[in-house]
């Protein structure tokens, strides 16, 4: 089963992800693996994106992710948007292009407990 989406602002997909580049290099706030990387794949998904253009840099922290974009050495960035204290909004040289919610499953594995 696949996440649900639930876009909340959206600009052209060609300006998320431009098709005139051939890979696109998008900075994580996280690890490969985690809910960030999975929701960028499944927004590139859900917009008909081939993934294989992506080029992923897992960039740990927010300010690492926001200081590539800033310097241009990453194309986008991927992190957790905390409306009215998001350092984007503060930020002239950074716009946020698209902003969306994806669903989040919790898993636990369980043993006999004896």
């Amino acid at each position: 089963m696949k996440p649900k989406l639930n876009i909340k602002f959206f600009k052209k997909t060609n300006e998320i992800f431009p098709p005139t580049k051939k890979y696109i290099v998008i900075g994580i706030c996280g690890s490969e693996g985690s809910h960030m990387h999975q929701a960028i794949l499944r927004l590139a998904e859900h917009l008909f994106i081939n993934s294989n253009c992506l080029d992923f840099r897992f960039l740990k922290t927010e300010s690492r992710v926001l200081k590539a974009v800033a310097s241009g050495a990453i194309d986008r960035g991927v992190i957790i948007f905390k409306k009215n204290a998001n350092p984007v909004l503060k930020n002239k040289a950074l716009e946020i292009i698209t902003r969306f919610e994806m669903e989040i499953y919790q898993f636990a594995i369980i043993k006999n407990y004896c």
